[in-house]
């Protein structure tokens, strides 16, 4: 049998900080399968050029079983840059001699995980009827430091996807990094519509779903990054873009109304497959999470957060009184809503410093909003204003200086120490009358 093709693109613009982890993690794929990888960069003005010219350099003398491509032009953005790089290799194929290869894509600061192709290529080469899959959301940090991964089922019943339902309010977003397709389906959808700035891979699942199920597979594929900067924070513009988006006419095909999951069976050496039912699924996704409103209480004193806080970062584990900011685990406390913060709400938080470090100002930050507060070394309430039309869903508390008590000879604690935090509250103070986004 011949070993199925493998088509990996990258969309990349000013990517340099990033970029590097992304190609290694494509080119260390080992298996049965020929790899086809394509960077399709954006023009970029940074160092992101002479990276993909030294990986053109390196490839061509020492690995010739990837065939590795790029180009830099400049594009409309990252839907058009993956037209583009898909269009160039699949017009590379001779007609008739390579049969409906799989596809997928990584951004320039996200990673494939070892061995995630050899399980894709493995799936459809073993389940030919089936046209596309994805794997256990995760996430990690801009360090690197893997963060988080669903914990719940997370299935893709195909009505609900067709729908739009998996938008990250009704259901859990499908992520991208770490879905395969067969290039047929792709081409029958289209590819992704350029119209779409943020929003365009939850439109090209919905146009997927129209013609073929989401098989998930219970394991992890791939991990997104979460760094300041990057196209996903804009949440108001992308949840702008799906309020505003034409739902789909229904096909007439039978749509799949609950889910289908596969896991591999080592005995058997072979994949099984069993079917949830929407309301097992809906049941056990938490759906709290995925509101749309997301306000009320963090205590920080109890080791279980809020069903609507996806992650905390920089901070040390609960204590009597709160948690400590703790530099080095991370620069700033983070804390990261499953869906948007309200676009205007009151931010109030119980915290103190230690008085070594008292006259250090603490920056709070919310998308574009920027707070610079002194803080005592008593616990006091900071009550703030927020206008988050950004539409963020993360909040960033810096303090300027930090210590451990090592160095002020209290102890052997290495923690580098400023901020004591009790609690957060969010309380939304949005306008009654929302305004109408799609008039614009």
């Amino acid at each position: 049998m011949d070993r199925p093709i493998v088509v990996v693109v990258t969309p990349a613009f000013n990517a340099n900080e990033f970029l590097n982890e992304t190609i290694f993690s494509v080119i260390n794929q080992r298996g049965n399968f020929r790899l086809r990888y394509h960077v399709q960069d954006g023009g970029s003005s940074d160092n992101t050029v002479n990276i993909l010219r030294q990986w053109e350099e390196r490839l061509k003398h020492e690995d010739h079983r990837i065939e590795f491509s790029w180009r830099s032009a400049p594009d409309t953005g990252m839907y058009d840059a993956l037209n583009r790089g898909f269009s160039h290799v699949l017009s590379q194929f001779e007609s008739g001699k390579i049969t409906d290869p799989i596809l997928t894509w990584i951004n320039a600061d996200d990673i494939l995980l070892p061995n995630s192709i050899q399980t894709a290529s493995d799936y459809f080469v073993k389940n030919p009827q089936s046209k596309w899959i994805t794997g256990v959301s995760t996430l990690m940090s801009e360090s690197g430091i893997l963060s988080d991964t669903s914990a719940n089922p997370t299935g893709f019943a195909q009505a609900a996807l067709v729908s739009g339902q998996h938008d990250g309010r009704f259901l859990p977003f499908v992520q991208q990094e770490g879905t395969f397709f067969r290039s047929s389906l792709w081409n029958l959808a289209g590819g992704v519509l350029q119209t779409f700035r943020l929003a365009g891979d939850w439109d090209l699942w919905r146009r997927f779903a129209m013609h073929a199920e989401l098989i998930k597979l219970r394991c992890v594929l791939a991990v997104h990054r979460r760094h300041p900067g990057q196209l996903s924070n804009n949440m108001f513009n992308y949840y702008k873009e799906v309020d505003c988006a034409a739902p789909l006419v229904t096909p007439l095909i039978d749509i799949n109304e609950n889910a289908t999951f596969a896991i591999y069976d080592t005995d058997f050496r072979t994949w099984t497959h069993y079917l949830a039912t929407s309301n097992e699924l809906r049941s056990e996704m938490t759906p709290s999470k995925y509101a749309s409103s997301i306000v009320g209480r963090i205590d920080l004193g109890l080791s279980r957060l809020p069903a609507w806080v996806e992650s905390i970062s920089g901070i040390s584990c609960a204590e009597s009184f709160g948690r400590w900011s703790d530099a080095n685990l991370a620069q700033n406390v983070r804390i990261v809503a499953y869906a948007p913060l309200p676009r205007r709400f009151q931010l109030c938080l119980s915290m103190r410093v230690l008085s070594e470090v008292e006259n250090s100002p603490v920056t709070i930050c919310v998308g574009t909003s920027n707070y610079l507060i002194n803080v005592t070394d008593k616990f006091t309430e900071v009550k703030l204003d927020i206008d988050n039309s950004s539409g963020a869903n993360v909040i960033d508390i810096t303090p300027k200086k930090s210590i451990s008590p090592m160095e002020l000879g209290w102890s052997s604690d290495k923690r580098r120490l400023a901020l004591a935090i009790a609690w957060i509250t969010i309380d939304d103070k949005s306008e009654s009358e929302q305004a109408i986004l799609c008039g614009n």
